[in-house]
């Protein structure tokens, strides 16, 4: 009789051991799936190119000086670099001007050309610069310096808003309200850059003022024509 329980406990035990034991497929249509994985990021990634330089705006326009007039002085000569004496301004209604206590202009090396200037002769004046040239495209080069206003001398107490100009080039205006002293300062050299079409023959470009007198320091004129004699 104890015989008898003894079996029945040993296959007990194998019965709830068959159980607690961990189930596993033997089939072979499951195979392990192998693990994802991401590609590890460029620790180091180029950097994006340096983006193009500002490509030329008026890119058909040619660079060939055709004029360089030094506006209210002589002619003035930076090596081949020749800026002729003051001409092609209309008579009666413009004169030169310099500030004698003026005598270094910032933002140059070619100060001469701004210590010397032409403004109309009434202040709220108007004047004009008519270039016979041949028809066609040229680039327009307008050189300011404010030599007067905050600068030793009379107008010393002056700044912004002393002096407000708007200019014209073959009937568009191409500067208006302009301050030259808010843009840049007093005594200090800058350049605007206009393109034109001519169709008449003549370059015409008109200075005229709302405060105090519109100026010219220098013009340069580009192109692919020519000055007419």
């Amino acid at each position: 009789m104890k015989l008898i329980n003894l079996q029945r406990m040993a296959l007990m035990f194998l019965f709830l051991g068959f159980l607690a034991a961990p189930i596993t497929s033997c089939s072979s249509d499951d195979p392990e799936e192998p693990p994802i994985t991401s590609p590890d990021p460029d620790p180091d990634p180029d950097p994006d190119p340096d983006p193009d330089p500002d490509p030329d705006p008026d890119p058909d326009v040619s660079t060939t000086s055709i004029l360089r007039l030094n506006s209210g002085g002589p002619e003035v000569a930076f090596g081949d670099v020749i800026f002729l004496e003051d001409t092609y301004f209309s008579d009666g209604n413009s004169e030169p001007f310099t500030n004698p206590d003026v005598t270094e202009i910032a933002e140059t090396d070619q100060d001469e050309i701004y210590l010397t200037e032409r403004i109309s002769s009434a202040i709220r004046g108007t004047y004009s610069y008519d270039i016979p040239v041949t028809n066609g495209d040229y680039r327009v080069i307008l050189h300011f310096a404010e030599i007067f206003w905050g600068q030793p001398g009379a107008g010393e107490a002056g700044g912004e808003n002393s002096r407000i100009f708007d200019v014209a080039v073959e009937g568009t205006t191409v500067l208006d309200n302009y301050d030259l002293f808010a843009d840049v300062g007093g005594a200090t050299a800058t350049t605007k850059t206009f393109i034109v079409t001519v169709t008449d023959e003549e370059l015409n470009i008109v200075f005229s003022a709302t405060t105090d007198y519109p100026k010219l320091s220098a013009l340069e004129l580009e192109g692919d024509g020519a000055v007419r004699n």
